[in-house]
C-alpha cells in the first residue's frame, strides 16, 4: 500500500504507551474496588495495590513519558533538503504552534506531549538549496480523550497537565495552563533541550518552584523568558501552620494573575509537595474526589521517584484528616471542594479570588 501520509488525514491517535495503558486498567479496577481516602484500608488493599505497582520493580524504567506519533509524508520523504521539521497546531493558521525537529538524517519527526482529545492541524518543512523553507500541504487528525496529559521533558520526570477532566461545575479543566512536575535544576538538573520546550512549545511563563528557599531551590530559567516564584510548602499534615496557610495562599495567587499563565509547578519529584499543592488546587476548579485521588497516586505508578503514594497511607491520611480539623465541627458533612475552600479560607485567600480561578481554568 502506497500511504501518501502517516497518520492518515482524521485520525484518532493515543499517546498512552502499552504500560500505562496497562497500569491504568489495573488501576481503575482497584480503585473501584477500594473506594475513596475514607474507605481504603492500608491491609486491605494491599493486595490490589500490589497488582498496579508491581510493575515499579522493574528498575530503570521511567513510565511517566508519553506514546510518540510518528509524523512523515511521502512527498517530503522524496524531497531533496535539510533541516526537517514538522509544525502542529490546534489553528489551521498555525498561530501558537508547536516544533519538532527530525533527527540528523531522517525526514521523519516525532510529536509528543500533544493535548488530549484535541483536534490537530499538522504540516512537514524543511529547508532547500536556495536556503528557502518549503512546506508540505496540511492535514489533520485528533488526540484520544484520556487522562492525564503526561509530557516528555528531556531530563525530567512526572510531569503532567493538570487539565482535562470534567468538574462538578459541568466543566472541564483546561489543558495547557497548568502542568506539575519533578525540580529543573540542582538535585535534577534538566538540560537544555528539555528547558527550551518547556518555554517554546509549552509557552511556560513562570516557575513556581515550591522547594524551600536554603539552597534547595533555585532559578534555571533567563529572568526576562520566565517569572520565578520561589515559595516553600510542606506536605501532608505539615501543612497547618501559620506560615504554611499564608504560604500556600502566595502560591495559590499565583495562578489567578493570567500574565503567570502557563505555568509549571515543582518541588523535587513532583510527588509529595507538588501534590498536596496540586490536590488542593484541584479540588478548587471542581474535580471529583475519585479524580483528586488518582492525580495524587499517578505519581507512584509511572514516575522513577519510587515509593507509594497511596490514599491509604499514614501521611496521606494526615493530610486529609488535618483538612478536617481545620474545618471543626461540620467537617463530615463537608464535600473535599469544601474542605479545599476553607483551608485557603484560613490562609487569607477571598472566595472571589476563588472564582477568578475558576474563571480563567474551567473551559467556557
Amino acid at each position: 500500500m502506497d500511504i501518501h501520509e502517516i497518520p492518515e488525514e482524521g485520525a484518532i491517535l493515543s499517546q498512552l504507551t502499552a504500560d500505562q495503558r496497562q497500569l491504568l486498567e489495573k488501576y481503575a479496577l482497584s480503585a473501584d474496588k477500594v473506594g475513596g481516602f475514607e474507605e481504603a484500608d492500608s491491609n486491605e488493599d494491599a493486595e490490589l495495590v500490589n497488582d498496579w505497582l508491581k510493575i515499579l520493580t522493574t528498575d530503570g524504567l521511567d513510565f511517566s513519558f508519553p506514546e510518540k506519533i510518528l509524523l512523515c509524508r511521502k512527498d517530503i520523504e522524496e524531497s531533496k533538503g535539510t533541516k526537517f521539521f514538522a509544525e502542529l497546531s490546534e489553528n489551521p493558521r498555525f498561530r501558537k504552534k508547536m516544533i519538532f525537529k527530525a533527527e540528523k538524517g531522517s525526514k521523519k519527526v516525532f510529536a509528543h506531549s500533544l493535548k488530549n482529545d484535541t483536534e490537530y492541524f499538522w504540516r512537514m518543512g524543511y529547508t532547500d538549496k536556495k536556503g528557502k523553507i518549503r512546506y508540505s500541504p496540511v492535514s489533520f487528525f485528533r488526540t484520544e480523550e484520556a487522562f492525564p496529559r503526561w509530557i516528555h521533558i528531556e531530563g525530567a520526570s512526572n510531569v503532567r497537565d493538570i487539565g482535562g477532566k470534567l468538574t462538578i461545575y459541568g466543566k472541564k479543566i483546561r489543558q495547557g495552563l497548568l502542568y506539575r512536575g519533578c525540580a529543573l535544576n540542582k538535585s535534577i538538573p534538566v538540560p537544555r533541550k528539555g528547558l527550551d520546550f518547556l518555554t517554546e512549545n509549552l509557552k511556560i511563563k513562570c516557575d513556581l518552584d515550591i522547594r524551600s528557599n536554603d539552597g534547595e531551590g533555585g532559578r534555571v530559567f533567563p529572568r526576562k523568558k520566565v517569572r520565578y516564584f520561589n515559595i516553600p510548602l510542606r506536605a501532608y499534615g505539615n501543612i497547618f501552620s501559620p506560615e504554611q496557610l499564608t504560604n500556600y495562599a502566595k502560591a495559590f495567587r499565583v495562578l489567578t494573575e493570567e500574565k503567570n499563565l502557563p505555568c509549571y509547578t515543582h518541588c523535587l519529584g513532583g510527588a509529595d509537595r507538588t501534590g498536596c499543592f496540586v490536590f488542593l488546587v484541584c479540588a478548587i476548579l471542581g474535580m471529583e474526589e475519585k479524580d483528586l485521588l488518582f492525580d495524587y497516586e499517578a505519581t507512584s505508578v509511572f514516575s522513577r521517584f519510587r515509593g507509594k503514594r497511596y490514599r491509604s497511607t499514614a501521611y496521606f491520611q494526615s493530610f486529609m484528616q488535618g483538612l478536617k480539623e481545620l474545618a471543626g465541627e461540620n467537617a463530615e458533612k463537608m464535600t473535599i471542594q469544601a474542605l479545599a475552600e476553607n483551608y485557603f479560607l484560613k490562609g487569607g485567600i477571598r472566595k472571589r479570588e476563588m472564582e477568578k480561578l475558576r474563571s480563567i481554568f474551567l473551559e467556557k
